[in-house]
This record gives structure tokens, C-alpha cells and sequence, in this order.
């Protein structure tokens, strides 16, 4: 009997031990976890927040009436809401709405100061998102959503609140799951002329999340947060966690010795570490996930070869003078020249679009993926990321392949009535390798940011793959945005040139014009994909950010329809019917999907990277391993809601590799 008495005795005291502050510190039960990150804490106002840090530890402290839940795949599910939203459509609306969204709050919900959590509470927040002087990051986006008038959100009684839409948006509900603020802390500051709230930022950081601030560190870059006992209100367990330490620890190495240490718990992706950084440090978990990041090469379409305008006739010899440089610009297509005038504008279309087929062909994605990144991403089918809700899994990426790459350049020809375009360079004609030796429009200046020491190493990459199939790189300038941009989004047109009598819109030139004909760009994208603004006719600059100079009506109804679809399983359908449209037409050449890498103590489950990556994380779900816990608690349950995905074949399966040293 006394043997086991002390066994026990010693297992208590390790079981202890396990959620001591670190190793040698003065053992206690408070379950803390400290999270490393790279970067310096600098923003404390939930209006203009924009750092990825910052988002972390604010997404522990504020909730809203809805929240990503990796339990369900990652989609929106209540949570200081009832229920999920209503939807009302309607029409004839004096004020301009299309669409009432309706949401109920539960009934007793708190602030972590104590304060009742009200309908009114939610209404006033949204209104000062909406507030200019504020200087919110979203008031863009809910001006071009809602009224602009106070009675575009209104509580219509204590838990339900209205949302007046004039514009019907598939991805509606992130406009009503706003962190909500309480009203009574906020209203008299901003009565009295206060829309700053940087200063004083423990009087404001008042949230109903499952934890609260406890203390700012702005000396040493650490912000520790702890359970907030109001978090009871909403129904939903009580977190796995005593308090969280958000930590700036400068260098990966000093962030990995820490880990090793037991004194850090969590490790930033952000880190960038290398495959085998965690390779033998005791009780440590690395996981590899593909993210939100894309990587392509977009594609200046008034190029003659490989451009694709559907109204093509409508700008062929069309002069376009470009007053901020004092250049011009004439419309061309090399097809029309070869064939004499005599292709059909389908024929020109689909020419371009072969050879930007073959383009994509001679891009050597794996080993990109292999040799570059280190393993680190995977080839990509299309621009819509892996993660995002309705990714099709059937479209494959292109593999390399110089001589398909020919056989489509062949094609393209064929339709032009030239068929002297051999595969093969013996054989009687003109080798498609050469066609920069006959033809002078088969030239292309490239273009790539400094910023991405990856990018910059596929860019050149691609010097040497473009000659295989004719295309001459007469230059590669590899610079910074300030460069970049003037010539592609931002590229200055004055309003002489987009207010044309013929009603057309002046496009960003080609390279010698001042614009691009190729650039490297990559894209941070979110769980809701909607790409609209890359590739509409209506966002050609300098009203949109189609820079592009893509133009085509048939994807504008194509990604109108996607975007407007109010039922979730059709909307997964019209998902994939873009994606494979992307994937057929190419306005951009697809390239490789980011992954991150994350390591974190085995003591520890419910994190969900793809959701940290996004400082989207359910923080509520962090608790020991092994503990369960309601509602399960742990990390990615089986749900009938991922079954009725899956079985519609629309939702990505995120491939995440998880490794126990």
C-alpha cells in the first residue's frame, strides 16, 4: 500500500508538472499556453487592425454572432447566435433593398465586463464600421453592401437584428458576424468626438470571446489573455485553457530553442521553418498545410498572341493614346495578321487560348515545388485555393510537358490555315521552338516583385522554359512594387482616356507602353472564394482591378451567378463551373498553392492550422490532449455536414501531414 501511495504521489506531481509555466518554474494547475510569434504587437483598435499578429489574440477576446468551425468543414456556424441567418428576398424596395438577412441572438449573453450583450449592441457596432471618422478597414465593403443610412442594421427587439442588403452576396453572413462591442463603452466615447481608440486600449478591448485581456506588454511585445468567466452564457464549453501568452520571439532559432525548451507551445507558421527544423526535439508535433496563398502569372491580354478579348472586333486597330505617358497603343492580333483577316473572331479567341494552354504546359510546377519551395506547396489546377469552400478536387494541374505544349501551339496555327508548325525540329517547316526566329510578336517582357526569394527563383526559372516554345524573353526585371505597380493596378490613366466617345475603355498598355506583358504575382484569398474584380469587364481599371485587360462576357454571367446564389449546395455546384471556366481559359496561368508549417507541444489538441492561418481559430477549443471534452473538443470531427459536402464531391479534403517527434 505504501508503494502505491507513492506512485500515485509521483504521478500527481508530473501530472502537475505538465502544465507548469516551464521547466523549473514554480509548479501550478493553471493550464497556460504560450504562443511565438515573429511580430511586433502594434495595433490595438478592433477597427483598424490589419496585422495577422494582432488578429490572433484579438480573435480570442472578441466573438461574433457566427464563427468559422472546423468541425464543419470550416463554414460558418452560430455562435453568439441562436441559429443561423434567415434570408428574405425582395423587390419594389423604395430604399433600394434586395435582401433582409435576419439574425437572433441567444438570450443572457455577456460581456466579459459584466454588461448585457443586446440586439442594439450588434446594430451600434456595425454603425461604426460604417462611421467614416472611424476609419474601419471594412467600410469599403459595407458601403457597396448595405443603405447608406443607420436603417440598413436595425434591432428589431432584443436578440434580432435586420441586415438591409442592396446587393444579393452569396457570402452575406461575414457581414453580420462582426466582432460585437458593447455599446455602452463605445457610445459616449465616440459622442464626445473620440474615433481613435489606440490609446487607452485595455478600456475598449472589452469582447464576449471565451477569454479577455488581461495585460498589454508593449515593451516586450506580449499580450496575455485569460478565460473570461461570462463565456458560460452562450452554452459552449468552457476553454481547455487558463490564460494564453501571445510572445514575440524575434528569430526562428530563438522561438525553436524555446520549443525545446517546453517555455513556448505554439510556433508560428510565420516562422517559415525549413522540413526538418523539429526533427528530433522530444514531445513536439510539426504539421504541413496547404493555405489561402496562390501564385500565378498574370497575363496582360491586348498582347497580339496569346491575349483573349471575346469582343475582340471591337478594339482591332483601335488607338489607344495613354496621355499619363504620352504613349500610344494599337490594337492587333497576330492571328489576324497571319490569316490575312480571314479567322473568325471565334477561331482568333481560341487560338490565343491554345497557346496560353501551351504556356501553362511548359510551367515545371513540381519542380517548383520539389526544388524551390522546398516541398513546401503544391501545382495548382486554378487560382481558387485549396482550403476554400467548393474547390473542386477533379481538376488536375498541367504537367510539364514540352512536346503537348507544341501540339497546342500546332492547333493554334492550324486555325490560322498555317500547317508548317512541326513538333519535331527535322521535320520539313517551322519548328515551334523557333518561332521567335520568324515571327517578332512571339516576345515577352517578364515581370516579378523583389519581395519573394521563391518567386524570384521561378520567374528566372521560366526565362529558360519560354524559348522551348518560341517565345523570346527579351527582358526579365526583377523590382520593387513601386515599380510594379504604376504599371499594372495602378497604372495612371486620365479621364480623357476612359471617358471615350466609342465607349471603350483604355487597358493598360503592353511593356513598351509603360504596362506589362507578364507578371508574377501571387494572391491571399479566403475560405468564401470570390474572385470577382480580377477578370469582369466592369472592373477594367480605373474602375476595378482588372489589369488583365481580360474581357469577356461569358465569365462576367459566370461569376455574377456564382456570387448572387443564395441556396449552399447550388453555390457549390456554380464553384466549380468557374473553376473549371479558369481552368479552360486561363486568364491567368495557374502556378503553385502555399503551405504553411506549424509545430506545437503534444500536450496540447483543437488547434486548426487552416484556421490560424487565417486568425480564424476557435480558441475556445485549445485543451489538454487526451481531455475530450463537450462536444467532443477535439480537432475535426466527422459531421453529417461534412458528409452532405463530401458526397457533392465540392469540398476540398485539406491535406494535413502531422508529424510526432
Amino acid at each position: 500500500m505504501k508503494y502505491r501511495l507513492t506512485t500515485l504521489l509521483v504521478l500527481g506531481l508530473l501530472a502537475i508538472s505538465v502544465w507548469s509555466q516551464s521547466p523549473g518554474a514554480a509548479q501550478t494547475t493553471e493550464k497556460q499556453l504560450v504562443y511565438a510569434m515573429p511580430y511586433d504587437f502594434t495595433e490595438f483598435s478592433v477597427f483598424t487592425q490589419s496585422s495577422y499578429a494582432t488578429a490572433q489574440w484579438m480573435g480570442a477576446i472578441f466573438a461574433g454572432a457566427y464563427e468559422r468551425d472546423s468541425e464543419s468543414d470550416r463554414a460558418y456556424a452560430p455562435l453568439l447566435a441562436e441559429s443561423m441567418p434567415t434570408i428574405q428576398e425582395v423587390s419594389d424596395q423604395a430604399d433600394g433593398t434586395v435582401m433582409i438577412v435576419t439574425v437572433k441572438l441567444k438570450d443572457g449573453l455577456k460581456f466579459s465586463n459584466g454588461d448585457p450583450l443586446t440586439a442594439e449592441d450588434l446594430v451600434y457596432t456595425v454603425q461604426l464600421h460604417m462611421t467614416p471618422m472611424i476609419g474601419s478597414g471594412a467600410y469599403g465593403s459595407l458601403a457597396k453592401f448595405f443603405l447608406k443610412s443607420n436603417d440598413s442594421v436595425k434591432a428589431v427587439d432584443d436578440t434580432t437584428v435586420e441586415f438591409r442588403f442592396k446587393i444579393k452576396y452569396a457570402f452575406y453572413i461575414g457581414f453580420t458576424a462582426f466582432a460585437i462591442l458593447p455599446q455602452e463603452v463605445y457610445k459616449p466615447a465616440v459622442d464626445g468626438g473620440k474615433y481613435d481608440f489606440e490609446d487607452k486600449p485595455e478600456d475598449y478591448l472589452i469582447g464576449a470571446g471565451p477569454f479577455m485581456l488581461e495585460s498589454i506588454d508593449t515593451t516586450n511585445n506580449v499580450v496575455t489573455v485569460v478565460k473570461n468567466p461570462n463565456w458560460k452564457k452562450t452554452g459552449l464549453p468552457e476553454p481547455g485553457v487558463d490564460k494564453i501568452v501571445y510572445k514575440k520571439i524575434g528569430t526562428k532559432e530563438a522561438a525553436i530553442a524555446e520549443l525545446k525548451k517546453g517555455t513556448v507551445d505554439l510556433f508560428d507558421s510565420q516562422y517559415k521553418p525549413q522540413k526538418d527544423d523539429f526533427a528530433g526535439i522530444e514531445g513536439v508535433i510539426d504539421e504541413f498545410v496547404t493555405v489561402f496563398g496562390s501564385q500565378e502569372m498574370a497575363i496582360n491580354h491586348i498582347h497580339p498572341v496569346w491575349g483573349h478579348t471575346a469582343q475582340l472586333d471591337d478594339f482591332l486597330g483601335v488607338t489607344f493614346n495613354y496621355n499619363a505617358t504620352g504613349q500610344s497603343y494599337t490594337i492587333r492580333s497576330f492571328w489576324n495578321d497571319i490569316s490575312g483577316g480571314s479567322m473568325s473572331e471565334a477561331n482568333r479567341i481560341e487560338a490565343a487560348r491554345l497557346v496560353r494552354e501551351a504556356m501553362s504546359y511548359i510551367v515545371p510546377r513540381e519542380d517548383i515545388v520539389d526544388n524551390i519551395l522546398e516541398g513546401f506547396g503544391e501545382p495548382a489546377p486554378t487560382t481558387m485555393p485549396k482550403p476554400a469552400i467548393g474547390w473542386d478536387p477533379n481538376l488536375e494541374p498541367r504537367k510539364y510537358s514540352v512536346l503537348k505544349a507544341g501540339e497546342l501551339i500546332k492547333q493554334a496555327f492550324s486555325l490560322a490555315g498555317w500547317d508548317n508548325i512541326t513538333t519535331s525540329p527535322s521535320a520539313d517547316g517551322i519548328y515551334f521552338g523557333d518561332l521567335m526566329d520568324y515571327f517578332n510578336d512571339w516576345s515577352i517582357a517578364l515581370l516579378s516583385p523583389n519581395t519573394n526569394p521563391a518567386r524570384n527563383q521561378w520567374a528566372a526559372l521560366m526565362e529558360v522554359e519560354f524559348p522551348r516554345i518560341g517565345i523570346d524573353v527579351r527582358l526579365h526585371t526583377n523590382t520593387g512594387w513601386d515599380v510594379i505597380a504604376p504599371r499594372t493596378f495602378n497604372f495612371d490613366i486620365s479621364p480623357d482616356d476612359y471617358n471615350r466617345d466609342d465607349g471603350l475603355h483604355t487597358p493598360v498598355p503592353l511593356w513598351d507602353q509603360q504596362g506589362f506583358d507578364l507578371l508574377f504575382v501571387g494572391y491571399a484569398w479566403g475560405l468564401d472564394w470570390d474572385p470577382q474584380g480580377l477578370w469582369e469587364t466592369w472592373a477594367w481599371l480605373p474602375f476595378g482591378f482588372n489589369f488583365y485587360n481580360y474581357w469577356d462576357p461569358d465569365y462576367d454571367a459566370l461569376t455574377d451567378s456564382y456570387v448572387q446564389e443564395l441556396d449552399f449546395t447550388t453555390r457549390l455546384e456554380k464553384a466549380k463551373e468557374v473553376q473549371k471556366y479558369l481552368y479552360d481559359y486561363q486568364p491567368a496561368i495557374p502556378l503553385v498553392y502555399s503551405q504553411d508549417h506549424w509545430a506545437y507541444r503534444d500536450v496540447w489538441e483543437g488547434f486548426d492550422f487552416v484556421l490560424l492561418s487565417s486568425a480564424a481559430q476557435q480558441w475556445w477549443r485549445i485543451r489538454e490532449a487526451g481531455a475530450g471534452g463537450e462536444e467532443g473538443g477535439g480537432f475535426l470531427s466527422f459531421s453529417p455536414f461534412i458528409a452532405l459536402i463530401a458526397a457533392l464531391g465540392a469540398v476540398a479534403v485539406i491535406p494535413i501531414v502531422r508529424r510526432k517527434k
